[in-house]
């Protein structure tokens, strides 16, 4: 029998060891935060989250319980995390260069706010740079990882070397995009191209589907592994072209549960839980 999924991890990649009973133990690493900060909102403000590059100062903060506009009084907790890989997905995003970082911002049940502004110091990132910061756009989505983002009024505030997003209503995930090409730095990593979207619907009954997204054409395998390591699918298996790839995953007659959807192409390999609850 295939052994389990066996995970360690760093603060920034966790690593699974899994055994399909056929190729024998494989390792694959799902990146995670490269930085994380949280802070205690008492009220309207600039809030810098150290160690992610960004600040977000909340206007109209209300206490929980309230709807937004009431007077600020007690705290609340929100949470940054910066990560250095592109976002999955880029619906709504007009320029072509998008930036190799994303930020997810959330925030304890009961934080209100009315508008938000939201700065990146773009000398705290690393992998890439913009080569006129004038350029820069900062987008938004209200769910990390899925959905359409928009376009938030951005400038460039030169003399802290910020890129500065306003009337933003809402937290979520930020990305940074421009209509120059993004610069890679000499031995830094190259942004990410080959990423799985979360699935949809997640959690889902019988079947649901991942979009894999590639720039090259390439071999891609895709599988479905559950709780145990064991592989439970071929979700595709053969070439495919530069762009994006809707896969079905058809979970009839397997037990309610977590699975770990799987794609490995030439240089890299996605992962993706999904879980079926009927």
């Amino acid at each position: 029998m295939p052994d389990p999924v066996q995970a360690v991890g760093t603060a920034s990649t966790l690593f699974f060891v899994s055994n399909d009973g056929v190729r024998g133990p494989e390792l694959w690493a799902l990146r995670l935060a490269a930085g994380r900060a949280s802070v205690e909102v008492s009220g309207d403000g600039s809030y810098p989250f150290a160690g992610t590059g960004l600040t977000v100062a909340v206007g109209g903060v209300g206490r929980p319980g309230e709807g937004a506009g009431g007077v600020g009084r007690g705290t609340h907790t929100v949470t940054a995390e910066h990560f250095r890989q592109a976002p999955a997905g880029r619906d709504g995003i007009a320029e072509p260069g998008v930036g190799p970082w994303r930020w997810v911002v959330r925030a304890e049940e009961g934080f209100s706010f009315t508008t938000a502004e939201v700065r990146v110091r773009l000398a705290d990132l690393v992998g890439a740079s913009f080569p006129d910061p004038t350029h820069v756009v900062a987008y938004r989505r209200s769910t990390p990882g899925a959905g359409a983002f928009t376009a938030l009024p951005t400038s460039y505030d030169a003399a802290s070397g910020e890129v500065v997003a306003t009337g933003a209503t809402a937290l979520g995930e930020f990305v940074l995009a421009s209509s120059d090409p993004v610069a890679n730095e000499p031995g830094a990593e190259a942004p990410s191209v080959f990423a799985l979207s979360p699935a949809r619907p997640n959690p889902f009954g019988d079947a649901t589907a991942v979009t894999l997204t590639t720039t090259e054409a390439q071999p891609v395998r895709v599988e479905a592994f559950d709780a145990l390591g064991r592989r439970v699918a071929v979700l595709h298996d053969g070439v495919l072209t530069a762009g994006p790839h809707t896969l079905r995953f058809d979970a009839a007659g397997l037990p309610d549960g977590v699975y770990l959807v799987r794609a490995r192409g030439a240089h890299a390999t996605a992962l993706q839980r999904v879980t079926r609850l009927r």
